[in-house]
């Protein structure tokens, strides 16, 4: 029988001030961090300092994402084996950092199998996943969804 739904793991959520440096005491030892500017390596940097933890900035993300966005930095978090990927800002940030999740996981799976809705495989074996929004509004820190745009068709694609 054709599997036709998708089994969802309700994700852990930290909410308040400083809620942040709760990723500290998940003891992770490789942090590959996804963010939106400058900033946001300062913050991942200030955040492990004084641990063990080596803190790798792969991407800068600062609009919508191409598919460009994921597979051009998807090489950068094979070489480095992060045990945690790390999104800091809005919903574009975070939707890079669920396609590096999923392709550094699932490194045979093709761009066309990861767009057939329901059917992703179970992530976290490689590196657990940590989303902090720093928009208000777009909510994709509480879902799988992502969204990629072909910049010579401009069309959209989901990930689900």
């Amino acid at each position: 029988m054709k599997k036709s739904f998708s089994h969802i793991h309700m994700p852990t959520f930290i909410c308040g001030r400083g809620s942040i440096s709760f990723v500290r005491t998940l003891n992770k030892e490789r942090v590959a961090v996804v963010g939106y500017s400058d900033v946001v390596k300062e913050i991942a940097t200030d955040l492990f300092e004084g641990t063990q933890t080596e803190v790798r900035y792969i991407a800068t993300i600062d609009r919508e994402p191409f598919i460009s966005d994921l597979f051009d930095n998807l090489d950068a978090v094979h070489e480095f084996q992060p045990d945690m990927i790390l999104a800091i800002g809005g919903g574009s940030v975070m939707d890079v950092a669920k396609g590096l999740c999923l392709f550094y996981e699932n490194p045979d799976m093709s761009f066309e199998d990861s767009l057939k809705p329901f059917q992703l495989p179970e992530l976290g074996k490689k590196a657990v996943s940590v989303f902090v929004p720093t928009t208000s509004g777009t909510g994709s820190e509480t879902s799988s969804a992502a969204v990629f745009i072909d910049p010579e068709t401009r069309v959209k694609s989901l990930l689900l």
